[in-house]
């Protein structure tokens, strides 16, 4: 029996995690150890841990590292706290291989201590290009010390090829995320909306995170994108709050007070839970903001999005994604467009190339047959010339 650690430490991650989680824990094949760390524990953030349990699974080990600020400085020690944290488990848990999905200083410190650890990684997501944020030097990163790899298209299983890895450790077995709009038992607009005492009639699905790489200040980030919002009174807003990145703080405190404006129209959230946030993907008339969601899920659901600023720059979309400028003007332009019956009914627009929704399937069946303890060789794409 496999013993398997699976690391998560924001809802998001956990989300996606969760179809490879139920079929881990229900396959005899596998013991399945769940680590949870970072924003889990955070009130602020909605103290996620909770959903977890609630969903039936057992936390093995819970690992707290957040410092309360979130500065450049407080990430650097967080990541610190994370690889000490996660160094300990390692060495007193008897673990064959871990696996970390995405991007995140939580999964550079897991992958770091793993590779100390001598314990093969499995990562998903890799090979991705967002240019925007340092999340794409941390998902490069995690590649590197990782044995195996998940990615969710062609282009990004060949961009982790190109970085050095066997080809034979390399599938593109697709997006996780896109499990949950085939198999989860999603809430109708009306369930969703009694379950949030909110009027979803017409309504737009808001989450925006901090540009990590950008020398605009946070809260002129989002200010530009509340001001786009107060021409469309006719939607209402469901906000969810970011990540507990740099500048994190700032957001929410921004979204606080324009939810206190409009009271009527405008509900926030520091997290949904899987079930409502994709249930709410699927019934919006349109994504709002820079989650990889709004490019990779909501596609899937036949919902227009509206990818602001840079933060997933450069990242593989369908049409239906219509990226543009952090500026009220360019918001309020994209906006339209995307309500527009010409933009949504063109063809293909919502053609993915993120998969078929099988991946947690496709994952379960490769760990019953790769070889853990080859030892990793860099994969060379340069031919000696005679």
């Amino acid at each position: 029996m496999l013993k398997i650690a699976v690391i998560t430490g924001t809802r998001a991650d956990y989300g996606l995690l969760f179809w490879l989680l139920k079929g881990l824990q229900e396959d005899n094949s596998f013991h399945l150890e769940l680590v949870a760390t970072g924003s889990h524990f955070s009130e602020e953030h909605g103290n996620t841990y909770k959903f977890i349990e609630s969903d039936g699974f057992k936390i093995t080990k819970k690992i707290q590292i957040l410092h309360g600020k979130d500065g450049a400085i407080d990430t650097a020690l967080s990541t610190a706290e994370a690889i000490k944290g996660f160094s300990n488990y390692f060495d007193e848990s008897d673990i064959d291989i871990v696996i970390i999905l995405g991007d995140r200083y939580e999964a550079l410190a897991a992958a770091s201590s793993a590779m100390f650890a001598r314990i093969p990684v499995l990562h998903i997501h890799g090979g991705e290009v967002t240019s925007g944020a340092y999340d794409d030097m941390i998902r490069h990163s995690i590649t590197k010390m990782s044995q195996f790899h998940s990615t969710s298209s062609h282009e990004h299983m060949q961009r982790v090829i190109q970085l050095g890895e066997n080809p034979e450790n390399v599938k593109n077995f697709g997006a996780p995320g896109l499990e949950h709009l085939k198999r989860s038992k999603l809430l109708s607009k009306k369930d969703l909306s009694e379950a949030l005492n909110f009027d979803l009639k017409k309504f737009f699905l808001f989450t925006y995170h901090s540009e990590t790489l950008s020398t605009t200040p946070v809260e002129d980030q989002i200010s530009e994108i509340l001001k786009a919002l107060d021409s469309f009174v006719g939607y209402n807003i469901l906000f969810t709050f970011p990540n507990a990145d740099d500048g994190g703080k700032k957001i929410i405190e921004s979204i606080n007070n324009y939810v206190k404006r409009y009271p009527n129209r405008c509900l926030a959230m520091p997290s949904l839970g899987q079930e409502k946030y994709f249930s709410a993907l699927s019934c919006c008339d349109l994504v709002l903001g820079n989650s990889s969601s709004g490019i990779i899920e909501a596609p899937a659901a036949g919902v227009p999005s509206i990818n602001i600023g840079d933060r997933q720059l450069n990242r593989s979309s369908a049409k239906s994604v219509i990226n543009c400028r952090n500026s009220m003007h360019d918001i309020l332009n994209s906006i339209e467009l995307g309500l527009s019956e010409d933009f949504r009914n063109e063809k293909d627009i919502y053609a993915n190339p993120y998969g078929e929704g099988k991946t947690s399937e496709k994952i379960i069946s490769w760990l019953k047959k790769i070889k853990y303890k080859d030892k990793k060789i860099f994969y060379d794409l340069i031919q000696e010339v005679d």
